[in-house]
């Protein structure tokens, strides 16, 4: 299509060409231009080498040779005549097709200041306002931005992954795991089918990449996946040999018992009838990024998001809106694990020509002004993908050469690093308290600092397993729930990673007259005033009784030794009482609830000191 265009520019141009020459040159030159017109371009070349044999100085017939030559594909040979054309005449705006094509060819081949001076000149003999100016408007805007961010340019040492990886002609679109233990990419092989392939991390070496699954891979074409943090969920693309909506398609499929299940469409909610693919999931699983061609967008490729309902699935997807699609093409995004920064491709949001990568920080719905990334991640080449890793510090991506496509990997420069908030995995697995059997639960990561719920995703329902992804900085806190169980809550601070990653976490099934501590409801001092860092807590009540309507409640006040026993029993009344009240506020009946003041009559230790006294001081629950 490209080629195409290009000889019709000059086609258009051609009727005015010709000057003063030779009754033979011309009739020599006429000829080449028929024989181009008709697209018989070696019969052209020999025309026009007719002709310059004749007329050696004749900018026209230079200028013919060049647009047979461009129109063949052959661009130094282009570039030469080209060259030749503009130093015999550089006045004739008819030749405004060649400083075109020489602005591309030499940003093609990083010589910025030349292609800026042909593209400039190209501008000058060109109606203003018009694409063409527009176009020529936006390569210049290239070669300033280009010449800015090699000044600027990050230090690099991209290396190729193993021979064991890339072991076909073309792969690309890698993405890992949170912990960087499995690899998964796109291989196509010389029939052009496309598959996924994913390899596991031993001893610091990649294995030799296998077949995601039967299951998934087919004799069509599957490929652009993503995977959650944990690697128990894939989305793909497919687009042949399902049931789909039209063009090409979003799947997802789990690993249930170590094995892919059968792929499911996601559904009209995310996939059209037009093209669908490139998907990227977040880290808790509950945001889908991908790139549509459907129609109502702002360009032909825009990106869309979709949300996850716990009670709906996954939602209606939305378009990002101006500040990220152009009326360009914008693909390949991949949402990092911070589920804040965005990355995707553009060719259109201000770059070094052609595809280029940027960044873009998510707010709620909206979205920071895309940053490019700079080069020598961008070049003059098409750059289409990227991942980052989740604790921000390596990268992983294809680089196209002509035969082949490898995967390669760099280590993110500092300057770049500081534009990432990073994060660290943890790993771990809930257990039955008494049979140490895996407990499928839902897992909520809660700021302590702030009581915001972050994220919240699941353990494995065979083996109560879970991996997840939580900022690389701060105090948090997860909840563990199962309706049947009693709730967990387990504090860490993220500075000591270490102790993450082999987390084990006992729940106790729910037993009518069996006490429990309710550790982390706080009151003002000497008050039955709850704290707002309470809230956490109670709210885990709350849906533990709204699951188990048929238990009633007594909520137990308990405090330490220190004052008239009195008085600490009636502040331990009056401190159940307000755990009640929340509940009635949250909407559990009043008759299913009992308030308790033991004052300091039940310790669980001695009160001998600060440390004893202050576990006294509690909040008892017990089914009843």
């Amino acid at each position: 299509m490209k080629q195409s265009l290009i000889l019709i520019v000059f086609l258009l141009f051609l009727p005015l060409l010709g000057s003063s020459q030779s009754k033979k040159s011309k009739s020599y030159y006429d000829k080449g231009i028929t024989a181009f017109k008709e697209r018989d371009f070696s019969k052209a070349k020999i025309f026009f080498d007719k002709t310059l044999e004749v007329s050696p100085e004749w900018a026209d017939a230079y200028f013919g040779m060049g647009q047979v030559y461009s129109a063949e594909m052959n661009k130094d040979l282009a570039a030469k005549y080209f060259y030749k054309t503009i130093s015999l005449d550089s006045t004739n705006k008819t030749f405004m097709p060649a400083y075109s094509f020489l602005g591309a060819y030499e940003l093609k081949a990083n010589n910025y200041e030349k292609a800026k001076q042909h593209y400039t000149k190209a501008l000058d003999w060109t109606q203003k306002g018009s694409r063409v100016a527009l176009q020529f408007e936006k390569q210049i805007a290239a070669c300033d931005f280009s010449i800015l961010s090699i000044k600027n340019a990050y230090h690099l040492k991209p290396s190729r992954l193993s021979k064991v990886v890339n072991f076909k002609e073309k792969q690309y679109f890698p993405v890992l795991t949170a912990d960087e233990k499995q690899l998964f990419f796109t291989a196509r092989s010389g029939d052009g089918d496309e598959d996924i392939y994913f390899s596991e991390s031993e001893n610091g070496n990649w294995t030799v990449p296998k077949s995601i699954s039967d299951s998934i891979n087919t004799s069509f074409n599957e490929g652009t996946c993503t995977i959650s943090a944990d690697g128990k969920m894939l989305v793909f693309t497919s687009c042949e040999g399902r049931e789909n909506f039209g063009s090409c398609d979003l799947y997802f499929s789990e690993k249930v018992k170590g094995a892919w299940s059968q792929p499911k469409n996601l559904g009209e909610k995310i996939n059209s009838k037009y093209w669908d693919s490139q998907p990227s999931l977040s880290s808790d699983g509950h945001m889908l990024f991908f790139s549509s061609e459907r129609p109502l967008g702002q360009g032909r490729k825009d990106l869309y998001v979709s949300y996850w309902s716990e009670t709906e699935g996954w939602q209606e997807a939305q378009n990002l809106g101006k500040t990220i699609n152009t009326f360009g093409d914008e693909v390949s995004p991949f949402i990092h694990a911070n589920s804040k920064t965005l990355f995707f491709a553009s060719n259109l949001h201000q770059g070094m020509g052609g595809y280029d990568l940027f960044l873009a920080e998510k707010d709620g719905i909206n979205y920071s002004q895309p940053e490019n990334l700079g080069y020598p991640i961008n070049t003059e080449e098409d750059q289409l993908a990227m991942f980052i890793t989740s604790n921000g510090k390596s990268a992983y991506y294809s680089v196209d050469r002509k035969d082949s496509v490898h995967l390669y990997q760099f280590e993110i420069p500092s300057a770049l690093i500081d534009k990432i908030s990073p994060t660290i995995y943890i790993k771990g697995k809930i257990v039955d308290a008494k049979t140490q059997a895996g407990i499928k639960s839902t897992i909520e990561l809660i700021d302590i600092n702030s009581n915001e719920k972050l994220s919240s995703f699941e353990s494995d329902k065979e083996d109560g397993t879970f991996m997840a992804v939580v900022p690389s900085a701060g105090d948090y806190a997860l909840y563990i729930s199962n309706p049947a169980y009693f709730f967990k809550r387990l504090e860490f601070n993220v500075d000591d990673p270490k102790n993450l990653e082999e987390i084990s976490v006992s729940m106790r099934l729910i037993e009518k007259d069996v006490p429990e501590v309710l550790k982390h409801i706080y009151f003002e001092t000497a008050s039955f005033a709850l704290k707002d860092e309470s809230r956490a807590e109670l709210d885990k009540l709350t849906q533990l009784a709204k699951e188990n309507p048929q238990l009633n409640i007594q909520i137990a006040g308990h405090t330490d030794d220190v004052g008239a026993d009195q008085d600490n029993l009636l502040l331990s009344e009056k401190r159940a009482q307000s755990v009640i009240a929340y509940l009635k506020e949250k909407g559990i009946a009043l008759n299913r609830l009992a308030a308790k003041g033991f004052g300091e009559a039940v310790p669980l230790v001695p009160n001998t000191n600060e440390e004893n006294r202050q576990m006294n001081r509690r909040i008892e629950l017990r089914f009843f």
